[in-house]
């Protein structure tokens, strides 16, 4: 065959394409933006769905929501799911979900591996959806008024993002680190937490911290403070600032602000004996904020006496983290899996007993604090 045949043939093939691979068009499909899953009585699953409605943007009522929740309880989460089209008279497009919100009591109660299953199984929505965890049921925040965006599903997405980013109080989490997560040597999880609060008398919703699994369920919370720490012994603090104490001579409960601008932190395990010794260092640039006790921080001595204030404000939260965890047996930074890389013979014997000897284990943590600008901002 020439070459005009073979073009011929291939534009002959265009006319067998479809603009959909199951033929559904767009108004027929609902955009799921966000899911809230709680339990209500008798253990069955009350599912509340915020629909995107693609009117508000081509009609342009600047005054009508642009979405819609709908709501459906079965026993059976596929169930629920099957019958939301029901209700909406669409057929439910999961490809653009932005967030799955689980209630607290849900989480505590029943292990996550069992409420999600569908979305781990189901071809449409995707592995790579956000998941939290809320205080109290999860519907009433997708029945909060978005600030800025158009869904509070929206919110929920960016809100996680921008926090994980901006100030390390929480973590990046989604189905497929959930699932790696709980299927490690260790099985413990972690997932962000979400509250609200009032400030003069304004509902704020809150991502902040993170909701601790094990085997799937809920047992404890990290608060904000301590996930700062947190990120700092996984590597992935990105940004963020910390309280630094004045010295007790400068009076009152003055503190100084920091901003640390990056971090690189090395943990190396000493098996060599039981319990464990982990050993961190860590690698900080900063830049100062905001002073109040210091004065100005000219000369050698004074930085380097900054930077050793620093250095202990530092120490002090990873040693806040480290040992809340240890006091609740909740090994948060998969050290077993370590433990598992490098000596798979020895995992096997501290496996079943691995809480206690995570919970005796000691930590050393070596900072190097360097001031890359002393500038008042």
């Amino acid at each position: 065959m020439n070459w005009m045949g073979k073009a011929a043939a291939g534009f002959s093939l265009l006319f067998l394409l479809t603009g959909c691979w199951d033929q559904a068009e767009l108004p027929e499909k609902g955009f799921v933006m966000g899911l809230a899953i709680d339990q209500v009585a008798g253990g069955r699953y009350l599912l509340t769905t915020q629909i995107f409605k693609p009117t508000q943007v081509v009609g342009g009522k600047g005054n009508e929501k642009s979405y819609i929740n709908i709501m459906a309880e079965d026993a059976s989460i596929a169930k629920a799911i099957r019958d939301i089209p029901g209700h909406l008279g669409r057929k439910l497009q999961w490809s653009h979900m932005r967030i799955i919100i689980m209630g607290e009591e849900l989480a505590r109660k029943q292990g996550l591996a069992d409420v999600l299953d569908f979305f781990y199984r189901d071809h449409e929505p995707r592995i790579i959806s956000p998941v939290m965890i809320t205080q109290g049921r999860a519907s009433d925040y997708l029945r909060l008024k978005p600030l800025i965006e158009n869904t509070i599903s929206q919110r929920l997405y960016e809100g996680q993002r921008q926090s994980e980013a901006s100030n390390a109080k929480t973590l990046d989490m989604n189905l497929l680190l959930l699932g790696r997560q709980t299927r490690s040597e260790v099985g413990s999880g972690l997932i962000p937490y979400v509250f609200t609060s009032q400030i003069d008398h304004m509902t704020v919703m809150n991502i902040e911290g993170a909701a601790l699994l094990k085997k799937g369920k809920m047992v404890s919370l990290l608060d904000g403070e301590r996930m700062e720490g947190f990120q700092m012994l996984m590597n992935r603090y990105k940004s963020g600032m910390i309280r630094v104490p004045c010295e007790r001579n400068a009076g009152g409960n003055k503190v100084e602000t920091v901003e640390l601008l990056s971090l690189h932190s090395d943990m190396t395990p000493d098996l060599r004996r039981r319990p464990p010794v982990f050993r961190y260092k860590i690698r900080i640039p900063i830049a100062v904020s905001e002073i109040s006790c210091s004065g100005d921080i000219t000369t050698t001595d004074k930085e380097t006496a900054f930077t050793e204030r620093v250095e202990q404000a530092i120490k002090h939260q990873l040693e806040s983290t480290t040992g809340y965890l240890k006091k609740i047996k909740f090994d948060a930074m998969g050290l077993g899996n370590a433990v598992y890389r490098k000596n798979p013979r020895l995992w096997k014997q501290w496996k079943p007993e691995w809480e206690d000897i995570f919970a005796a284990s000691k930590f050393e943590f070596e900072v190097e604090v360097t001031l890359v600008s002393a500038e008042r901002t």
